[in-house]
């Protein structure tokens, strides 16, 4: 299927079920919202990733589903509605590398196709470069996406509580503004509280101790998980079966820190060929990953970059 009938596929359903919905919402449909989701959805649809670095694939086709944890509850959030039901607001918590921000796109794409609710992804680096507040900033976002045509609309529309707001990387947001950030964030939820919010970050980022917010941490690989990321990633049947009997026979070793974590798997992955083995250092484990990558870019050099011939 072309590339615009997958996305108006997965948009249709989603703006059928708003036209349903409350006037405030069907204005937005009116001004902009389906023109909003299929551009946005066209920018998450289809992805790179660490092994993937240069061709976009499918999102779904590369994207192993990562299992976050709260105390004895463990999720992917395959069903969207009954999980931020029980859990309105929430935080992401996982190292460099875990995911999260993967997820987050995953969740993103996935508001749209269980028709959930107008999902609104911001990536919060961008605030280190914005001189208003986080009301500002996500209101412009929206505005400049011409989902509504002002202000005074789009807050009717929030105050309905038809919005998902995923806000990615709070550990990215410089020290000097972090609690200002954090005191007006909680007033745009006190404004606003019948929407969902969801915050991803690294551990320590900062916002771990945040009103009503649940902590939802990352969790690690386990066996099973490692051996179905590298099904899902490679391509070559036997190249999958040889980077599985090498783990395999690593077994009576335990697996390394580093096939716990998506990144640093894609990355053990990407460098078998060249060094097929599980280095016992992590050191080794880093210098191979170099050599592989210098080694690909280099022939990619090689290959558009041709040396010219001296006369």
């Amino acid at each position: 299927m072309e590339p615009s009938l997958q996305i108006a596929s997965l948009i249709s359903p989603f703006i059928n079920v708003v036209k349903r919905g409350s006037d405030e919402i069907k204005n937005l449909l009116k001004e902009g919202l389906h023109d909003y989701l299929q551009n946005q959805a066209n920018k998450y649809y289809y992805t790179n990733n660490f092994l993937h670095r240069y061709d976009k694939v499918e999102f779904n086709s590369v994207y192993y589903p990562i299992t976050i944890g709260y105390n004895e509850l463990t999720t992917n959030c395959d069903n969207l509605k009954d999980f931020f039901e029980e859990y309105r607001y929430i935080n992401i918590v996982g190292t460099a590398g875990s995911g999260k921000s993967t997820f987050v796109k995953y969740l993103f794409l996935e508001s749209i196709k269980q028709s959930f609710k107008v999902p609104i992804l911001v990536e919060l680096r961008h605030l280190n470069d914005f001189n208003g507040n986080i009301s500002e900033f996500i209101q412009q976002k929206v505005l400049n996406q011409k989902v509504s045509p002002s202000k005074e609309i789009l807050k009717r529309s929030f105050e309905q509580g038809s919005y998902f707001f995923l806000l990615d990387g709070f550990d990215e947001i410089f020290s000097k503004r972090k609690e200002n950030v954090i005191k007006q964030l909680d007033e745009f939820i006190d404004m606003y509280p019948h929407n969902y919010f969801l915050i991803s970050t690294r551990p320590g980022g900062g916002i771990e101790n945040f009103p009503r917010f649940s902590n939802f941490h990352v969790l690690d690989f386990e066996e099973d998980d490692i051996r179905e990321f590298i099904n899902l990633q490679v391509d070559d049947p036997d190249r999958c079966i040889q980077i599985q009997k090498t783990i395999d026979g690593n077994l009576e070793f335990g697996f390394q820190e580093y096939l716990k974590n998506p990144l640093l798997l894609s990355m053990f992955i990407l460098a078998y060929g060249n060094h097929p083995e599980i280095p016992k250092k992590k050191s080794a484990f880093y210098s191979n990953v170099f050599d592989t990558l210098f080694s690909k870019h280099d022939g990619l050099t090689i290959k558009w970059f041709p040396k010219r011939k001296v006369n």
